[in-house]
């Protein structure tokens, strides 16, 4: 049965997580899933590379936060959509599979 797989992506390349998120991708797309792939804050930074703008060709669609993206210098590349924290919103809204990978948020200790 075919599902719509959301994926947010917040980290960045000093974590390497790129080729794992591209494959997981890949593995949705083969069996028949619609993949969109959201990237937001140091995410944004794979926008312009490979694995990630290979997978528009695959089948998947990409979409940067564009106010994320103009803090970082990161230009628009065609064929990825500049997008707002309303369409991450819609996505998540209409997705039946929800995976995000972010920053391990740090714990602070109560006084």
């Amino acid at each position: 049965m075919e599902k719509n797989v959301a994926i947010l992506l917040t980290r960045g390349r000093a974590y390497k997580d790129g080729p794992a998120v591209a494959d997981r991708v890949h593995t949705a797309l083969a069996a028949g899933d619609r993949v969109h792939v959201y990237l937001m804050i140091d995410g944004v930074e794979w926008a312009q590379d490979d694995p990630f703008v290979s997978l528009v060709d695959a089948g998947a669609k990409i979409s940067v936060c564009a106010l994320n993206a103009e803090q970082r210098g990161v230009a628009e590349v065609p064929r990825v959509e500049w997008a707002s924290q309303y369409t991450l919103a819609q996505i998540v809204a209409h997705c039946d599979e929800f995976v995000h990978i972010s920053e391990p948020c740090p714990v602070q200790e109560s006084k």
